[in-house]
C-alpha cells in the first residue's frame, strides 16, 4: 500500500503523459471526485469477479472511464487495464491506493508493460525495498538499461551468476553481471 503523497506523485506523472486539455480536465475530475463517470460495481467491489466478463465491460469504457477504473478497480479490474496498450492507463493503475506489493513485483516481472511503467516503480522508493521487485525488474528485457544497471549492485551473487548466462536480458546487462561478480569475488 501506498501513501497519499506517492499515490499523488504517481497520479501526477501519469497525467503528464496526456497531450489533451479535455482529457487532463477530465481526469483532474476524476481526482477530485467530481466527475460524472459511473463504474459497475463488479469492477470496484473486491468480490471475485469474472476475468473474461471484467474485460468485456471494461471494452465498452472510454478513456476517462478506464482512468476512473485504474484508480479504483479491484483485482480483476486492474489485471485486465495492465493488459491495455495504451501506456498512460497502465501508469494510472500504479496510482491505485488498492495496489499490493505483489501485484507491482508481477508488474515488475511481466514483459507486456511499457517501459514508463517499469521506470515509475523503479522510482518508487518504497517498492523498491523489495528484493523481488529489484530482481525482476533487472530480468526483465523490457526494463530500460540504465534502470538495469542501477539495481545490479543490490542483486544477490547466485542471482547474478543467473543473469549473467541469460538470453532473456539485454547483452549490456549480462556482461555487467559478470564484471559486478568478477569484482566481488576479488577479481
Amino acid at each position: 500500500m501506498h501513501d497519499d503523497e506517492s499515490i499523488e506523485r504517481l497520479f501526477s506523472l501519469a497525467v503528464e503523459q496526456v497531450d489533451s486539455e479535455d482529457i487532463r480536465a477530465q481526469l483532474l475530475a476524476i481526482q477530485e471526485g467530481t466527475d460524472a463517470i459511473e463504474l459497475a460495481q463488479e469492477l470496484t467491489d473486491d468480490s471475485s469477479a469474472d476475468e473474461a466478463n471484467v474485460a468485456a465491460l471494461i471494452r465498452e469504457l472510454n478513456f476517462a472511464g478506464k482512468v476512473k477504473l485504474a484508480l479504483k478497480g479491484n483485482l480483476a479490474a486492474r489485471t485486465v487495464l495492465l493488459k491495455e496498450s495504451n501506456k498512460q492507463i497502465q501508469l494510472f493503475v500504479l496510482s491505485n491506493p488498492r495496489l499490493t506489493d505483489g501485484e507491482v513485483t508481477e508488474i515488475a516481472r511481466n514483459t507486456n508493460v511499457d517501459e514508463a511503467v517499469l521506470r515509475a516503480v523503479a522510482k518508487d522508493s518504497q517498492w523498491m525495498k523489495s528484493y523481488a521487485v529489484k530482481y525482476n525488474l533487472v530480468s526483465n528485457p523490457k526494463t530500460p538499461i540504465d534502470v538495469s544497471l542501477q539495481w545490479l549492485k543490490f542483486i544477490k551473487d547466485k542471482d547474478l551468476r543467473l543473469l549473467s548466462r541469460s538470453k532473456g536480458v539485454p547483452q549490456v546487462v549480462a556482461t555487467h553481471c559478470r564484471k559486478l561478480l568478477e569484482k566481488r569475488s576479488g577479481g
